[in-house]
């Protein structure tokens, strides 16, 4: 994706380098979990399909096109609340396994 944005490179204003590469790192996470399937628990079909197509539009850098930021901001928010929620899972599952041990 760096040919839509040189600050993926490194050159050029240094807050478009950083937000254009926090935001290529979340997306490359978004894809291995999607792909995968699982974060800190298993991860259902819907989340994945939903962070796959997130992380598409998380690798677009911010400067890339008119709406490329507002793809970033809603991408960053579906994937926060997907790997969040999937989280508050399995420290469910987790505690319920030790009640059941104790």
């Amino acid at each position: 994706m760096f040919v839509l944005s040189p600050s993926l490179l490194f050159q050029g204003d240094p807050i478009w380098i950083v937000i254009d590469g926090v935001t290529a790192g979340i997306g490359v996470l978004a894809i291995g979990v999607g792909l995968r399937g699982f974060f800190f628990d298993h991860v259902g079909l819907v989340n994945r399909a939903l962070l796959l197509l997130s992380a598409v539009a998380l690798l677009l850098p911010a400067t890339a096109s008119r709406f490329a930021w507002e793809a970033n901001i809603a991408a960053l928010l579906v994937t926060a609340v997907i790997l969040v929620g999937n989280y508050r899972q399995a420290r469910r599952r987790r505690e319920a396994t030790e009640a059941v041990a104790a």
